[in-house]
């Protein structure tokens, strides 16, 4: 079911802060069937540095008339808003929906894991230790939970059109974009 070929995806990316003002910022979703129809958007607020963009985006999922349709989560890394880390087991759990973390540039874990020490959160600091290791795959890393990686690679090169990251990251990486500036631009 899941390679079916017009599946619904949602992709988060979140919109830009300042780390120095800003208490909050926004994690937006893109909903895509197939890798050109949109279907809508959901909106969420988070807290910088915080502990919520993981209720928020189940919350959000559940509550949206796509809760039922959505067959695969694309998430720009698993950091939002600073270092508000996305506990994708819990989404995958949740949900039911398998989830594919898309990354730009190889990881740096032990910078990550660094910061998080230092913010003394022990919690993420056990999830980045229970990650998949990271694959490289058409000029991207993925970590993949509830997926294969024929299937997550399959997905990826099905979602994507012409930048390297799946269309529903993209979309939602310019959406933040443009509420952040006024504009966008086209390096997603």
């Amino acid at each position: 079911m899941i390679l079916k070929k017009d599946i619904r995806a949602i992709g988060f990316d979140d919109k830009p802060f300042n780390k120095f003002q800003d208490k909050k910022s926004e994690v937006i979703g893109t909903v895509m069937r197939g890798n050109s129809l949109i279907e809508g958007f959901l909106k969420t607020e988070i807290t910088v540095d915080g502990n919520d963009v993981t209720d928020k985006i189940i919350d959000l999922i559940k509550s949206s008339q796509f809760s039922n349709q959505i067959r695969v989560i694309f998430s720009d890394g698993i950091t939002f808003a600073g270092f508000n880390v996305l506990d994708v087991f819990k989404v995958n759990e949740v949900l039911g929906i398998p989830i594919i973390v898309i990354i730009r540039r190889e990881p740096n874990i032990e910078r990550i894991k660094d910061v998080l020490k230092k913010l003394n959160k022990q919690k993420e600091l056990e999830l980045i230790n229970r990650l998949p290791k990271a694959v490289s795959f058409n000029g991207i890393y993925y970590q993949n939970i509830g997926l294969t990686n024929k299937d997550s690679e399959s997905l990826i090169k099905r979602f994507t059109l012409s930048a390297k990251t799946p269309e529903p990251i993209r979309i939602s990486h310019l959406i933040g974009q443009m509420l952040a500036f006024n504009k966008s631009s086209g390096h997603a």
